[in-house]
């Protein structure tokens, strides 16, 4: 009996051509499959109802199918290969230029990669592919298919976009301007001095955020300029960036983009510590930082936060060199104190 799991070109994947070939390579239960042809229609994609059920893989001693694993199964059947979308990875700038945000919401695509030689377009339909032809003609490059969450498709495609225009305006806002290849690349916005309130690089700022809470980071790399060092702090007192400190005005998150601003030349190899200890009521500004003699500060004005009467503010940093987005795990090292945030 053929086992494999085809459908007619430009179908749709469904639930009932998913369970049944699931069910014909002993991979789900007729038990199962009964269950799952009783539910009734749905909009939802059949991976991601599949998913959420939480049935049973009976050829590997019962261990639950999830999101991964039917991807798998479906790239075996289909030769397509798998990928999760990496935010921080993709070239949004690129990506949005392939095609429009209307096309690829229509199609439930997103390209996810971008070089001279192909594009990279993922989709959770593996069968429809009407949309090729025309989109190669005016690429005018090869593209490679490949599967992902569809999911992470749809909440990807909306938040690329936005964010490309994002920086695209705040590019505009800035003097000069540069080229922005990812989001760690836009952390920086510029080779000028934009505005760090200008809402285009707020909100690429808030995205960063989230995305780390979502991900259940404890910690964010911090790069006031990305030619010069990266600068990693910890704040007595607080454990993570979504706090708030004692007598200071500001709170953490308005701390780091008001250190993000900081412009340091450090002669020397790294790392290398600095400190700031302060006292309220009063203005902090990057001047109190104490340094050692290999790390200087170019704008000392730059205020940090503003403190109240009776208020104790101590921070550490340290300081090395580097260039480009370090993931925050990788950024840390086994005597890192506790609320360091690299």
């Amino acid at each position: 009996m053929d086992t494999a799991l085809t459908l007619p070109a430009e179908t749709r994947l469904d639930v009932t051509a998913l369970t049944e070939a699931l069910v014909r390579h002993d991979r789900l239960s007729a038990k199962d499959l009964l269950r799952l042809r009783g539910m009734r229609q749905t909009t939802i994609h059949p991976l991601v109802l599949i998913a959420e059920q939480k049935l049973a893989d009976p050829s590997l001693g019962g261990t639950l199918w999830d999101m991964p694993s039917l991807l798998q199964f479906l790239s075996e059947q289909t030769n397509q290969p798998v990928v999760e979308i990496d935010p921080l990875k993709v070239d949004v700038k690129a990506v949005a230029e392939v095609m429009s945000e209307a096309f690829a919401e229509r199609h439930r695509i997103l390209a996810v990669e971008v070089s001279g030689d192909e594009v990279t377009i993922a989709s959770a339909e593996p069968w429809v592919a009407a949309w090729e032809k025309d989109l190669e003609h005016v690429i005018r490059r090869p593209i490679k298919r490949v599967l992902a969450d569809p999911r992470d498709i749809s909440r990807y495609t909306r938040e690329f976009y936005a964010m490309a225009r994002s920086v695209e305006g705040a590019l505009h806002r800035s003097q000069g301007g540069s080229d922005l290849s990812n989001l760690e690349a836009m952390v920086q916005l510029g080779g000028g001095e934009p505005d760090a309130n200008d809402q285009h690089i707020v909100r690429v700022v808030d995205w960063l955020l989230q995305y780390a809470f979502e991900q259940r980071a404890s910690d964010i790399h911090v790069e006031p300029r990305r030619d010069v060092g990266n600068v990693r702090f910890r704040i007595d007192g607080v454990l993570h960036e979504f706090s708030s400190v004692p007598g200071v005005r500001e709170d953490v998150t308005d701390l780091i983009l008001n250190i993000k601003q900081l412009a340091l030349i450090l002669n020397g190899d790294g790392p290398k510590r600095m400190t700031l200890s302060a006292k309220g009521p009063g203005e902090v500004t990057a001047g109190q930082i104490q340094t050692p003699a290999d790390i200087e500060i170019m704008n000392p004005d730059l205020v940090i936060c503003h403190l109240d009467e009776g208020a104790d503010l101590h921070v550490e940093f340290e300081v090395d060199t580097g260039k480009g987005y370090v993931a925050a795990h990788l950024n840390r090292s086994e005597d890192d104190p506790i609320g360091m945030v690299p």
